[in-house]
């Protein structure tokens, strides 16, 4: 039992780093998807290189040693990110390159990465025990740190606390084993970092912006910052609101007054100063929804006296909860709901700007209710990339709702409704003129310029090209605003994906995998693809089930953190079967074809939230016995070499899956397809394993 603990600390070291670490790099790259990606896929890749070497470290200390080197790096890295969050600073929408970006997160990940890989196959060799065995126990640790990291640590423990807590596990575990005295000095190290880390780094804002405010909430870190009288606050280092900001008026007084007569009222996101401006309307009731407690919080602190006294206002509520999931229960309905959010650029956002949001949005509007909306403005001229990601929003709304105008190209404001929207710039005018309605920025006139009938003309006639919506199981806005991203340093693999259209990407895949194959068939090492089709597979279906989840029930931190926490417990049980029973060949073939039958059936299947955590337990189940059984076919010689160039084709698959499925497989082919696409793939690596038979695998 003692010689499984370290292995434990080893999974749970692992998960609680990479969040901490991951999510202290979106804060400094102002991250979506693509940073996410880019950071995860630089984190996997080290792991792999590390477990590929790791074997070769053959001095009897090396095991133990690696617990003392995961202590340090783990400490090292955290402050090399708050070097890099101190000194990089970037100003205010300033895009990181992706040079910069990958330079950066290799810098400070791969020391601590390459440790966590090579200590796979050094629990192998010195604790002589099996690959599959190894493997389950990690995953132990992996659910448990999951577990906790939501449900205890996340909102209430800081990450600078966490690191230090890991590293001091790991300094506990270095000294029983080497059984060295001086672990006991050691153990100062992991305080010593905790209060230079605190003392030394404060993170800084963009240039020229002041920190008021810092805090980590269960979602990501949230700043505050002032300049020139306005405080913005920021999420995970992307820009959210700003107040006072005329942007607010904009977009309150602009859907109000096209609104014949607006009674009761839904705001999704932003700031809740929104409140003062729809009180000066005669409504019967606001709902103010935000998902982030911590985030409303501060953004009540940071109002005028004045402004906060509307909040208590009794036709006002606030409420802390998902935005979709209410809509989708919303009850009494509304006569007007305003998507005070950020531009689709995340997967978590864009769910707001789908076509199947559209239609929770229609049914939980009154008869002649409104959908208020603003995307990214253009000056002058909407480019390709932009034509593309406001376009398939306005189509997906024009699916759903009988009638939507659009503003001029500077504002970018959709209205939508089953009734006639009222867009004439003079009635505009002379209906919000006559409501007296009181404000420091907007005036009535601006109304010829946001509904000029030329400019409108031509920006419906622009979006209207665009013929692909933004559905659930095929999200393209976010892609598409990935692509803006991508635009900015000339281009690249984004635009090409886009460019050759959901077909020839899905053709192309299936070819590169069918290559791959076939080259490593030809080398007698079949197992060794299988292995790494599993690893792919298991990440990409575990981005399907994420993103489904959150489209179909909302994002619930804990029921999210739950599907990565049932996942890490059906691996470690497949795995253990695999070790105790399942070990073999012929059992690896079994589950390469209940793998290409499960994914079927979860097109068909996937339905209620229950069915979601049942799926994600069985594809760990099933991916546990993949490495199990293939660890007992090549295992039995230099198990510990075996053991790591396993565990690399399995990181070096989770790689390839997480840097394909979401960027690309998703938005691109959409869910239903690339679950096929999966399907497909375990039956090509059926095939070249029932192939070899004959042969030495």
């Amino acid at each position: 039992m003692f010689s499984s603990l370290p292995i434990i600390v080893m999974g749970f070291s692992s998960l609680l780093m990479q969040v901490v670490c991951i999510r202290s790099l979106l804060a400094l790259f102002s991250g979506n998807e693509l940073v996410i990606c880019i950071t995860l896929a630089v984190w996997l890749a080290s792991v792999g290189l590390g477990s590929f070497y790791g074997w070769r470290f053959k001095a009897r200390s090396s095991f133990a040693n690696s617990f003392l080197a995961a202590a340090l790096t783990a400490q090292f890295s955290f402050f090399i990110i708050g070097a890099f969050r101190m000194f990089f600073v970037f100003s205010s929408g300033e895009v990181v390159p992706f040079a910069a970006t990958v330079a950066l997160s290799f810098g400070a990940l791969f020391p601590l990465c390459f440790v966590f890989g090579m200590q796979f196959p050094l629990a192998v060799e010195n604790l002589k025990k099996k690959a599959s065995e190894v493997y389950w126990l990690e995953a132990c640790g992996a659910f448990a740190a999951g577990v906790l990291f939501v449900f205890a640590f996340s909102g209430r423990v800081d990450s600078t606390a966490i690191v230090a807590l890991t590293a001091f596990l790991n300094m506990i575990v270095f000294g029983v084993l080497s059984r060295r005295r001086i672990f006991l000095f050691l153990l100062i190290l992991p305080l010593l970092f905790y209060f230079a880390e605190r003392k030394l780094f404060h993170y800084s804002l963009p240039q020229g912006v002041t920190q008021v405010e810092r805090l980590e909430s269960r979602y990501g870190e949230i700043a505050a910052g002032k300049r020139a009288g306005q405080t913005g606050v920021y999420v995970s280092g992307a820009f959210a609101f700003a107040y006072p900001d005329m942007q607010t008026e904009e977009n309150i007084h602009i859907p109000l007054t096209a609104h014949e007569a607006p009674k009761k009222i839904l705001v999704i996101g932003g700031s809740p100063a929104v409140v003062r401006e729809l009180l000066k309307y005669p409504v019967e009731n606001i709902d103010f929804i935000e998902l982030d407690p911590a985030l409303l919080d501060l953004s009540k602190r940071l109002l005028s006296p004045e402004d906060r006294y509307f909040l208590d206002d009794k036709r006002v509520s606030l409420i802390t909860q998902d935005g979709r999931s209410f809509v989708k229960s919303a009850h009494p309905k509304y006569d007007l709901l305003v998507l005070n959010l950020p531009e689709p650029s995340t997967a978590s956002i864009n769910r707001f700007y789908t076509m199947d949001f559209f239609k929770e949005a229609k049914a939980a509007l009154n008869k002649g209710g409104m959908l208020a909306l603003s995307l990214p403005a253009s000056y002058g001229y909407i480019g390709k990339r932009m034509q593309w990601a406001n376009g398939s929003v306005y189509g997906s709304l024009r699916r759903v709702f009988a009638h939507v105008e659009v503003s001029s190209e500077e504002y970018g404001i959709m209205l939508a409704s089953d009734s006639s929207v009222l867009s004439g710039p003079q009635i505009l005018d002379g209906r919000f003129n006559e409501r007296g309605v009181g404000t420091v920025y907007f005036r009535g006139e601006l109304f010829y310029d946001i509904f000029d009938r030329l400019k409108t003309d031509a920006v419906k006639e622009r979006l209207g090209r665009v013929d692909v919506l933004n559905t659930d199981s095929r999200p393209v806005a976010y892609l598409y605003n990935l692509m803006i991203w991508s635009d900015i340093h000339g281009g690249g693999i984004l635009n090409w994906v886009s460019g050759t259209g959901g077909f020839i990407f899905g053709a192309v895949l299936v070819l590169l995998f069918s290559a791959a194959g076939y080259v490593i068939f030809k080398r007698r090492k079949a197992v060794y693809f299988s292995l790494f089709t599993t690893g792919y597979v298991s990440m990409a279906f575990s981005s399907v089930l994420i993103l489904g989840f959150q489209s179909a029930f909302g994002f619930v931190y804990e029921s999210i953190g739950l599907l990565s926490a049932v996942f890490m417990a059906g691996l470690a049980a497949g795995s253990l079967l695999a070790e105790r029973k399942f070990g073999g060949l012929k059992y690896l073939k079994a589950a390469e074809a209940l793998s290409a039958l499960f994914f079927i059936a979860a097109v068909y299947m996937l339905k209620s939230s229950l069915s979601f955590y049942a799926f994600g337990f069985l594809c760990g189940i099933i991916g546990g016995i993949q490495f199990g059984a293939a660890a007992a076919v090549l295992g039995r010689r230099d198990e510990a070499a075996t053991s790591g160039r396993l565990y690399a084709t399995d990181i070096s698959g989770s790689f390839a899956g997480a840097l394909i499925t979401a960027l690309f497989a998703i938005p691109v082919l959409g869910m239903e397809t690339t679950l096929f696409i999966l399907s497909a793939m375990k039956l090509l690596s059926l095939a070249f394993l029932s192939s070899a038979d004959h042969e030495k695998v």
